[in-house]
């Protein structure tokens, strides 16, 4: 009667064969995971890219900084085919960009003097421009959007592909609709007026009551601005 053998876990034979199975598991994992977590396209700036990120303002408090108005108007900047300005000067202490003491201050301001009466009515062209991206061989570019990040197809026929195109057309509506170009009520002006103007009335307080200085804007023919992919396929910094 045969003894039948039975191998132990310490048997090399027995443990080469675990670790083939354990490392066939791991590998068909890791494979699954790669397939289902495609990573976005390495050129692509997602708002992760600009997270805390955030515009910075400088709120200057004219009493403090003992400023004194204008000590006088001037005449536009000269021999320049330009818009409607006017310059003046005024007084506070200060540094020029050498770091030279400094009190007399120069500033040059769109429209007429504040102390003129009426309105100044600026042309405002507005030139919509499309955005065409494409792959670096100069081809469109087609991308899907999966869990949020843009990864590009494979042909443009993939299920839920689109261009890589950016349109201006559903902006423009808003845009004329917006303070830029509409009047609202501001507490700078008797009359609703656009914002430009409103904030030029508060830095003229002085000014006469029917000053103003609004745009009229004009929509051109949309312009498309085509870019092609970097061959490295990185955003550059």
């Amino acid at each position: 009667m045969h003894k039948k053998k039975f191998l132990s876990n310490r048997d090399p034979q027995v443990s080469l064969n675990k670790l083939l199975r354990m490392g066939l598991i791991v590998s068909v994992v890791a494979l699954a995971g790669a397939t289902g977590m495609r990573g976005q396209d390495p050129d692509q700036i997602t708002a992760a890219d600009v997270a805390g990120k955030r515009l910075k303002f400088t709120h200057m408090n004219l009493a403090a900084t003992g400023k004194k108005g204008a000590a006088q108007t001037l005449p536009g900047i000269a021999g320049i085919d330009s818009v409607p300005n006017f310059s003046g000067t005024y007084s506070t202490p200060g540094f020029d960009p050498n770091g030279n003491p400094q009190s007399t201050w120069f500033f040059n301001t769109l429209g007429n003097p504040p102390a003129t009466t009426g309105t100044t009515t600026l042309g405002a062209p507005i030139v919509p421009v499309s955005v065409d991206m494409r792959n670096a061989d100069g081809s469109r570019r087609f991308v899907r959007v999966v869990n949020g990040k843009a990864i590009t197809c494979g042909t443009s026929g993939e299920t839920g592909c689109h261009p890589l195109f950016f349109d201006p057309t559903p902006f423009i509506d808003p845009i004329l609709e917006s303070p830029v170009f509409s009047n609202f009520n501001y507490t700078s002006s008797a009359v609703p007026t656009q914002f430009a103007d409103a904030v030029a009335r508060a830095e003229y307080p002085g000014a006469k009551a029917k000053w103003h200085t609004l745009l009229a804007p004009s929509v051109k023919t949309t312009q498309t601005m085509v870019i092609n992919q970097d061959p490295s396929g990185r955003v550059s910094n």
